[in-house]
């Protein structure tokens, strides 16, 4: 009887031991089902999604940067615009001197013809003759109708000037030589306005040609503005595509 007595509290003993395993894996589980595996995305996608972040950046910088490069083409065209106005009204002026120049040449020439045909060529008549003719230079250069370089001729003696001339014909003279020089100014001034002009054009079609790709610079980061990362995607400036339509 003491044998089996000792057996059954042997095997009593046993089963208690294995329940208190079984309730203590139990408790340390939670009672819950075994947790799936956390899901990772494959390589593959992770290094597309970084390719597109990438893009999405440069293409925001290239959008910004052609964006300014458009403003200072627009500047630089409204400059050149301007100074094609003012040498466009710069040669209508100088058009217009030369018409006044030729008409008063005319109405002197109109003159010369009722001047005596002799006079008496004497000393103090060639002091005044060349008098009259520094005079008249002096203030033909003062008006802007002849250069300066007049009156350094007239002081040397060169340039062809004649002093013993009547004063009439010395009018005659000078007045011939403004027309000349009035011309002279006028196709200066005119090659000038065509150069501008041609400027002009130039500045302008750079402007529209920039307005054109900062509108699609625009339009191609707006579409991959979403795979910019959330910090940079919320202080990115707002880009205006509008640009393209303003080409006027």
């Amino acid at each position: 009887m003491k044998v089996l007595a000792k057996k059954l509290v042997a095997a009593m003993t046993s089963h208690a031991v294995l329940a208190v395993l079984f309730l203590t894996a139990l408790t340390l589980s939670g009672g819950s089902q075994p947790r799936k595996p956390r899901r990772t995305r494959p390589a593959a996608q992770r290094s597309s999604r970084a390719a597109r972040r990438t893009e999405a950046v440069d293409a925001r910088r290239f959008a910004g940067e052609v964006h300014v490069a458009a403003g200072r083409a627009g500047d630089s065209a409204r400059n050149w615009q301007e100074f094609w106005a003012q040498s466009e009204e710069y040669a209508a002026e100088a058009w217009q001197a030369w018409q006044d120049a030729e008409k008063q040449l005319a109405r002197t020439r109109a003159a010369t013809a009722f001047r005596s045909p002799h006079f008496l060529q004497t000393p103090s008549v060639y002091a005044e003759n060349e008098k009259f003719l520094h005079r008249a230079a002096a203030k033909a250069v003062d008006r802007g109708d002849l250069p300066s370089t007049v009156l350094v001729d007239l002081a040397a003696g060169e340039g062809g000037w004649n002093p013993m001339l009547h004063p009439v014909e010395q009018e005659l003279v000078l007045q011939m030589a403004t027309a000349a020089v009035r011309r002279h100014m006028f196709e200066q001034a005119t090659e000038a306005e065509e150069s501008a002009w041609h400027d002009a054009q130039l500045a302008m079609a750079v402007r529209d040609s920039l307005r054109r790709e900062a509108g699609e610079a625009s339009v191609r980061a707006a579409a991959l503005a979403r795979y910019l990362p959330g910090r940079e995607r919320a202080a990115a400036p707002a880009l205006r595509p509008s640009l393209v339509h303003q080409t006027a």
